[in-house]
């Protein structure tokens, strides 16, 4: 089992089927962080499903990271998380 399901199980995007597909593109990216989406994904149809996904209004990068976070804003993530979230940053600057 991936360790994205379990980082991410208290994730809510207000719909089951957005966290799992936020969940399916943290797994794909995480495991090729250099690549492009298109690369990560793998084929036509999943790559206009994450573009689709990352235009949708209803999901931000802060809805996704909010249980990561306590109150007062101190990161509560394990190292594989960390290092997702580095990776992202960095390949979204």
């Amino acid at each position: 089992m991936s360790w994205a399901p379990t980082e991410f199980e208290s994730m809510d995007l207000g719909d089951p089927r957005r966290n799992q597909r936020a969940i399916g593109l943290i797994e794909r990216l995480s495991a090729q962080p250099t690549a492009s989406v298109p690369q990560a994904c793998g084929d036509w149809a999943d790559t206009l499903a994450a573009y689709r996904f990352f235009d949708n209004d209803k999901v931000s990068w802060a809805t996704v990271c909010t249980h990561f976070f306590t109150s007062d804003g101190l990161a509560k993530v394990n190292p594989q998380s960390r290092q997702f979230f580095t990776q992202f940053k960095l390949r979204s600057v």
